[in-house]
């Protein structure tokens, strides 16, 4: 059983704060109903709050309650296997003890909204409009993550957001091994418009 944490805090001044409050009260209110997994939304973990260290504390807190791994996203400053280090929007695994070391860092990133593609021609971008004051950094593989025997050991495949729209992913995380698909996803930013309906349509 996987549940689905939705917090439905809209983008805007100190919402990521309140969207953890929000994920944390939810979460809490899934104890003894005999989940598997919880699944929080993207972007769930902004930046600041992954780089301290009460952050881990509270989410291996929820895990022992809930008695189920959380998969939450970070879109925050971090450095990866291969020692980059910048802003990396990433599905993280956080079991009872912490982070599991379980990571994914997105691969396919939103132009103009996670970077700008060549920046030294349209960075005049950011000046009007909401693009990307600085390019999160791509991962570099896909992942598929086996959850604790208590889980049953199933073998979860992250995608992130726009990711849903490449088909190849979703096959690629099927053939080595995902028994199920789970899409982050946070459309808050594009409220009152046609994207959230097109993007469920993918």
């Amino acid at each position: 059983r996987i549940a689905v944490v939705q917090p439905g805090v809209v983008e805007g001044p100190g919402s990521v704060a309140r969207r953890f409050d929000r994920g944390e009260e939810l979460t809490r209110s899934l104890a003894g109903r005999g989940v598997d997994l919880v699944v929080w939304g993207e972007s769930s973990i902004g930046a600041g709050a992954w780089e301290r260290p009460e952050t881990a504390r509270r989410l291996a807190e929820l895990s022992r309650l809930v008695g189920a791994d959380l998969l939450v996203n970070v879109d925050a400053r971090q450095t990866d296997g291969s020692g980059r280090s910048g802003i990396f929007k990433s599905a993280v695994l956080v079991g009872p003890d912490g982070p599991t070391g379980d990571r994914y860092d997105k691969m396919r990133l939103v132009p103009f909204g996670e970077y700008v593609p060549a920046r030294s021609l349209l960075g005049w971008a950011t000046s009007v409009g909401k693009a990307a004051g600085e390019d999160r950094l791509r991962g570099d593989r896909q992942v598929v993550m086996t959850l604790p025997d208590g889980a049953r050991g199933l073998r979860i495949g992250p995608l992130v957001c726009f990711e849903t729209a490449f088909p190849d992913m979703s096959r690629r995380l099927v053939r080595d091994g995902a028994q199920v698909i789970v899409a982050q996803s946070a459309t808050s930013t594009f409220q009152d418009s046609w994207a959230p309906a097109q993007h469920a349509s993918l």
